[in-house]
């Protein structure tokens, strides 16, 4: 379903969210949302990967990345979605859908502390200038080192060492 201009100016003023699972899209042969007008519109837009049936796997950093090459395909603007923009639906977007960005969705003092460590390992030349476009653009799973969700390691060196905490 599109949205007409009406529809978005609706969505964007009511506070309303649009999920946005572009591989499954991709897979279903549903084609690619019109992502980057919504953003232009003032949309909350969050990156899913709907699920294992649409999908066949739930990695959100091939999600991400995805995401800005297929916008940047349709368009033929190597712009039309940054990595920062990727970056923003997989983390602060999606918690806004949920109607948790006060608890998830960045590192900010008072939020869980849930943080993914990457190894980039032959070093790529990351500046912090370049640290988005190397997470969206280069980094694969693999790469994935220690995952911390609420302040607990689930995964260290590459090793599960517990489980996630039940949400609060």
């Amino acid at each position: 379903m599109l949205f007409t201009e009406d529809d978005m100016r609706l969505v964007a003023s009511h506070g309303a969210h649009v999920m946005h699972c572009p591989k499954s899209n991709a897979k279903l042969g549903n084609g690619a949302a019109p992502v980057p007008e919504y953003l232009a519109r003032g949309m909350s837009v969050g990156l899913g990967t709907d699920s294992m049936v649409s999908n066949n796997n739930l990695d959100m950093l091939e999600e991400m990345r995805f995401c800005a090459l297929i916008h940047r395909t349709v368009r033929g603007d190597p712009a039309a979605i940054t990595a920062g923009q990727a970056f923003a639906m997989a983390t602060i977007g999606g918690a806004r859908a949920l109607g948790l960005e006060a608890e998830l969705g960045s590192l900010r003092p008072g939020k869980r502390a849930d943080v993914v460590l990457v190894s980039l390992t032959p070093p790529t030349g990351v500046s912090e200038e370049t640290v988005l476009s190397e997470l969206v653009f280069h980094v694969t799973s693999d790469a994935v080192r220690t995952v911390i969700v609420n302040g607990r390691t689930i995964l260290d060196d590459g090793r599960v060492v517990g489980t996630a905490p039940e949400p609060a």
